[in-house]
């Protein structure tokens, strides 16, 4: 007999509170014949089901084998329902302040909740989740960045990285997907290829096929990465065997050295701290660091961004740490809750500062796909991104 999991338990109940929200603030004060409503209460309550059928049937909820069309339909529903809630919730606040400031009475609130403005609310839910689902689920574009970095050496001064995250194989992400992918990459004839993890949702068995596409990533400094949150979740030593098959070199507290006209530049990459919770290698950077000559500039690799300070203190050579995790919000507006989770970092480049006046710079990818779970953007595109290392005037030592 199946028994849910105490994670699963909890986001059930989290949903199952957004669809009462809903169908009491939103469904019941309709103005809609009963077979209506009915359609709709099981439309708002359905949603709360999908991570228990996820882990019973196709199993888990976190990286779910379900059939594509399977997981693009609970995507499109549960988005559907996130924006009603967003636009219900923002519709009483307005509410509430007019009735506070006696503009409206308790008729005129009863007046905003009629069939029609109900039928426009659900309409305008359903079409902003199809145009999400759609930006979310199609192979990123390339966008052309280049970061100025004071400590780089002359010999790497237009070094181009082709920089991926979070690309997330999974039920929704499949081997066509990925195929096109690749094939973005390498157009770029990028120098190096560097992935900040959250490579797949999904064990070795049943994701393996779909990654395969992986193995055509090239550049003639290799392909990189360094693991991410969701490897924990989807069988991490079995994913450290294949890695290698496919040219993939996970860089786990550890480094190694590239040279260039004669002058070397270290990568270094990191575990993530969710190997806490299984019991695995937490991040290290003394070890990671450990054994790089002296006056050699390092280009860090941490799936989070959020400790991106502790990081800059611990290894004065970082001249650039890469990440990702964030998924730039995904919806445009997002930006503030996820900062608050990340260090105030979200998407893009920043400063951290570092005594004396100099900095690491840091860049957040907004990724390069999505989870299974929440596969919908809004105004925040994912992107292949393609680097282009440049030198600037030194800084304060």
């Amino acid at each position: 007999m199946y028994t849910p999991s105490t994670a699963v338990l909890r986001f059930s109940l989290f949903l199952f509170a957004i669809s009462l929200y809903l169908f009491l603030r939103f469904v019941w004060p309709a103005r809609l014949p009963l077979w209506s409503k009915a359609l709709l209460t099981v439309f708002v309550f359905s949603g709360a089901t999908y991570p228990m059928l996820t882990e019973a049937f196709w199993g888990g909820f976190v990286a779910s084998n379900s059939p594509r069309w399977a997981g693009i339909w609970m995507n499109f529903h549960s988005g559907v329902l996130t924006l009603l809630t967003i636009v219900t919730l923002l519709r009483d606040v307005a509410l509430l302040a007019c009735w506070v400031v006696r503009r409206f009475t308790w008729q005129d609130v009863r007046r905003v909740s009629g069939s029609r403005r109900t039928a426009l609310t659900l309409l305008t839910a359903s079409g902003l989740a199809f145009v999400g689902i759609v930006e979310g689920t199609r192979v990123p574009d390339v966008v052309h960045r280049s970061v100025t970095l004071p400590e780089l050496p002359p010999e790497w001064e237009g070094f181009r990285i082709a920089h991926l995250s979070d690309i997330h194989v999974s039920s929704i992400f499949r081997r066509e997907h990925f195929e096109e992918l690749v094939a973005r990459t390498n157009a770029l004839k990028a120098d190096l290829v560097l992935i900040t993890g959250d490579f797949v949702d999904g064990r070795v068995p049943v994701r393996y096929v779909d990654a395969q596409p992986l193995a055509k990533l090239t550049a003639p400094y290799g392909v990189w990465g360094c693991e991410g949150n969701h490897e924990h979740y989807s069988g991490l030593e079995e994913w450290l065997e294949v890695f290698p098959t496919l040219g993939i070199r996970l860089l786990r507290n550890e480094h190694t050295l590239l040279q260039r006209n004669g002058k070397a530049l270290a990568l270094v990459g990191l575990t993530d701290s969710m190997a806490t919770r299984f019991g695995r290698e937490t991040p290290d950077m003394r070890k990671a660091v450990s054994g790089i000559p002296e006056g050699v500039p390092h280009i860090l690799l941490v799936h989070r961004p959020g400790e991106a300070r502790r990081w800059a203190e611990e290894d004065p050579a970082a001249i650039l740490q890469l990440s990702g995790h964030t998924h730039g919000g995904q919806i445009l507006g997002m930006n503030l809750v996820v900062a608050m989770q990340n260090g105030g970092f979200v998407s893009g480049f920043y400063d951290v500062a570092r005594k004396a006046g100099r900095v690491m710079r840091l860049f957040v990818h907004p990724g390069s796909g999505l989870w299974n779970g929440f596969a919908m953007r809004l105004g925040v595109p994912s992107e292949i991104t393609l680097l282009t290392l440049t030198a600037g005037e030194k800084s304060t030592r």
